[in-house]
């Protein structure tokens, strides 16, 4: 998070950041924000979500997506043995996830995904961006992983998709000395100053990473929706989420690179089964009295 300013940064507690890149350096003691990417002690931060596991797994069961592993060999159809690829072994993977989906299930369609255990994501590697349909990883809908989820693989989809309402908000401060500009394509649906597109063409729209100052980067989205992972996350290639991304344990990665990398883009609409219901209020309106008695 350090040389990171985007984002924004929400705590109940203290955002600390690093020693070269400070945030909060005086704790909860006022002032407790900068106004533009952080702030500390915000009580607008609700508590976590229970979610509905016995749900999930029910609904998961019935469509055909609970604990699936396997991949598709040269020449054969979907493999649900465990093994393919020259026979070697894919107890836990779940490689080609679009060639399931094309042979098993409607494309488009929102699904749950549920693992009770450990899961790996799968699929051949593309030269360009997105990688070709049918060899990586396109999972709609909600995927939970109960054991660590490893992801070695591309992201598929291809599509026009939803950015939240002033979303440019969370790219106001770009790095330390720079912020949002008149110029287009700074961010992801970025369309000039304090601007967004309402929606974004996954998987062909090009931004420039603030960081490095690359331009011309994609968003390679495997997975579209909620992600709860359980266990550990492990990225040993690069994939990008739509949606949001809940992890219990650690974040571990390895082979990225400054155009090859896990990006999460947020979506506002998701909808997922919890046994709590958490209600924020966004605004009101207060309704004056009526002088006309009731019947």
């Amino acid at each position: 998070m350090g040389s990171l300013y985007f984002p924004r940064k929400f705590a109940k507690g203290v955002v600390i950041g690093t020693a070269a890149n400070p945030r909060d350096t005086n704790g909860l003691l006022p002032p407790n924000t900068d106004n533009v990417e952080w702030w500390s002690d915000y009580q607008g931060v609700p508590p976590v979500p229970v979610l509905d596991f016995a749900a999930l797994r029910s609904a998961a069961a019935a469509t055909g997506t609970l604990n699936v592993y396997g991949c598709k060999g040269t020449g054969a159809a979907w493999d649900l043995n465990g093994s393919c690829n020259a026979g070697a072994p894919h107890a836990n993977h779940f490689g080609d996830s679009t060639n399931y989906i094309n042979t098993h299930l409607t494309a488009g369609q929102n699904y749950v995904w549920y693992w009770d255990g450990d899961v790996e994501l799968t699929g051949a590697f593309c030269g360009g961006h997105p990688c070709t349909p049918g060899k990586g990883t396109a999972l709609q809908g909600t995927v939970i992983v109960r054991g660590n989820l490893t992801i070695d693989t591309p992201g598929d989809f291809v599509y026009n998709g939803h950015v939240p309402a002033n979303a440019w908000q969370e790219e106001n401060k770009l790095t330390k000395t720079t912020f949002d500009s008149a110029l287009s394509q700074e961010y992801p649906a970025d369309i000039g100053l304090h601007s967004t597109s309402p929606t974004w063409n996954f998987g062909t729209d090009t931004f420039c990473q603030p960081t490095s100052g690359l331009c011309g980067l994609y968003a390679t989205v495997g997975i579209r929706g909620f992600t709860y992972v359980g266990g550990n996350l492990t990225i040993i290639s690069y994939m990008d989420f739509n949606g949001a991304v809940w992890i219990n344990g650690n974040v571990n990665a390895s082979g990225g690179s400054s155009t090859q990398y896990c990006g999460i883009f947020y979506d506002d609409t998701l909808q997922v089964p919890a046994l709590n219901v958490i209600l924020l209020r966004q605004s009101w309106q207060e309704v004056a009295a009526s002088p006309t008695a009731w019947p």
